[in-house]
């Protein structure tokens, strides 16, 4: 059973966005109220000085901004193998707000984190290739695949969703010690379940909404859409499917890769 690490938010009445070298694992950023713990193993740099980080924004929900009302608790931590609900064996670093500051926004937040057990290898820190700034050739290659998931959704197809999504999910397995067949089937049915409900539709890609963003020692492209950040939006009869997309360019190919 390999060691698992999260990051756990609770929070109100403030947009924050929480997780590992600027990748926002925890992702409020409307400020709807969030309250989570979500694994961040397969976010871990090896041989790296990975960073705790946050940033915290006033809320967007429509409703008057009040000052003093926003709260928000975050860490991150080692999971207790022996506790049936996740809870924590040790925690490596964590963040409250308010401080005893003005309350000002938009607010960053890092701390470094050192991770005390050693977690599976994956691919991406070793393949992915590391920029300054992207090229204009490569910010259109990273829209153009933008435009091929959504698409992909689009079509409903399940398996074409899956191998544009391979690479993430496969590291996932690495990281959780999960064996790659299983997933692949729950991931393949989860897509069909998404794609084939009532009245699914997928949320057009408007290019103006799009936003390119260098995290994670510059090796991950972050995709922002809209307010809520999800590059994918499905919405049918029984629910909504949202997913935030991360890119990096692996052999020389941009890739969905978290």
């Amino acid at each position: 059973m390999p060691t698992v690490y999260k990051v756990r938010v609770d929070s109100e009445k403030v947009g924050s966005l929480v997780g590992l070298n600027d990748a926002p694992v925890v992702a409020d950023p409307i400020g709807l109220g969030i309250k989570v713990a979500l694994p961040v193993n397969e976010w871990i740099i090896p041989d790296f000085d990975n960073k705790f980080t946050a940033l915290l924004t006033a809320p967007e929900t429509g409703e008057p901004f009040e000052r003093g009302a926003a709260s928000l608790e975050a860490s991150c931590f080692r999971v207790d193998p022996a506790s049936q609900t996740g809870e924590a064996a040790a925690t490596l670093a964590s963040f409250r707000w308010p401080l005893q500051t003005p309350e000002v926004y938009p607010f960053p937040f890092s701390a470094p984190v050192e991770f005390d057990r050693p977690v599976p290898a994956v691919r991406l820190w070793e393949e992915a290739e590391r920029f300054e700034k992207l090229s204009a050739e490569d910010t259109a290659l990273v829209r153009a695949l933008a435009d091929h998931l959504v698409t992909a959704f689009k079509s409903g197809d399940p398996d074409r969703i899956y191998e544009m999504l391979r690479y993430k999910l496969d590291d996932y397995c690495l990281a959780y010690e999960i064996e790659p067949q299983a997933i692949r089937a729950s991931a393949v049915e989860q897509f069909r379940m998404i794609t084939s409900q009532d009245n699914a539709s997928v949320r057009d890609l408007e290019p103006a909404k799009l936003n390119l963003r260098l995290i994670c020692d510059n090796r991950v492209v972050q995709l922002i859409y809209s307010n809520d950040m999800r590059l994918i939006k499905v919405s049918g009869d029984r629910y909504t499917y949202t997913q935030m997309v991360y890119a990096a360019k692996v052999d020389g190919q941009w890739k969905v890769v978290r």
